[in-house]
C-alpha cells in the first residue's frame, strides 16, 4: 500500500500520457495530441492551484496531528494540508482524461479508474488522509475536468495556438 500511496500516481500518469501518443497521433493527428496535452496540463494546473488555495483558506490537519498515537505508514511532506487530497485529484484527472480521449478502449478506462481508486484508498490506509479528503479530491478532479474540457477548452486551445504562433515568428 505504501507503493500505491506514493508511486502509483506517477505510473498512472505515465501510462495515460504514453498511451495517448500512438493512439492519438495515428488516429487523429498532431492537433489532437496537442489538444490532449494542453487540456490535461491546464486541468492539472487549475486543480492543484485551487486545491492549495482552498487548503490555505480552510486548513484541515492530517490524521497524525489529530490522533498522534495512530500508526502512520508514510510520512507526508507537511501536516497542515489534508483537504482535498492532491494525489486523489491528480489520479482521477488522469482517469477522467482516459475516459474522454480513449472511450473506444473501455479496458484502458477501467484500468485507470481502478488505479485511481487504489491511489485514493491507499492514502487513507497509510494514514495521511481522511475519507473526506479523498471525496474532496474526487469532486475537485471532476469539477476541473468538466470546467476545462467542456467550458474552457475553446479559449485554452486558442490561447495556446496564439502562443505557438508567437513562437513561430521569433
Amino acid at each position: 500500500m505504501i507503493f500505491c500511496a506514493m508511486w502509483l500516481i506517477f505510473i498512472l500518469g505515465s501510462v495515460v500520457v504514453y498511451l495517448s501518443i500512438p493512439l492519438i497521433l495515428f488516429t487523429d493527428g498532431d492537433n489532437s495530441f496537442f489538444s490532449f496535452l494542453v487540456l490535461l496540463l491546464t486541468t492539472l494546473f487549475f486543480a492543484i492551484a485551487v486545491n492549495w488555495l482552498f487548503a490555505y483558506a480552510f486548513p484541515h490537519p492530517r490524521p497524525i496531528v489529530e490522533f498522534p498515537k495512530i500508526t502512520q505508514l508514510l510520512t507526508p511532506m507537511s501536516t497542515w494540508k489534508s483537504f482535498p487530497s492532491d494525489h486523489t485529484t491528480v489520479a482521477f484527472i488522469f482517469a477522467l482524461f482516459s475516459t474522454f480521449f480513449f472511450s473506444e478502449f473501455p479496458f484502458i478506462t477501467v484500468c485507470t479508474f481502478l488505479c485511481a481508486s487504489v491511489v485514493a484508498f491507499s492514502r487513507i490506509y497509510v494514514g495521511v488522509h481522511y475519507p473526506r479528503d479523498i471525496v474532496g479530491g474526487i469532486v475537485s478532479a471532476l469539477f476541473f475536468f468538466v470546467f476545462v474540457v467542456y467550458i474552457m477548452s475553446p479559449y485554452v486551445l486558442s490561447f495556446f495556438v496564439y502562443l505557438n504562433s508567437l513562437l513561430d515568428i521569433v
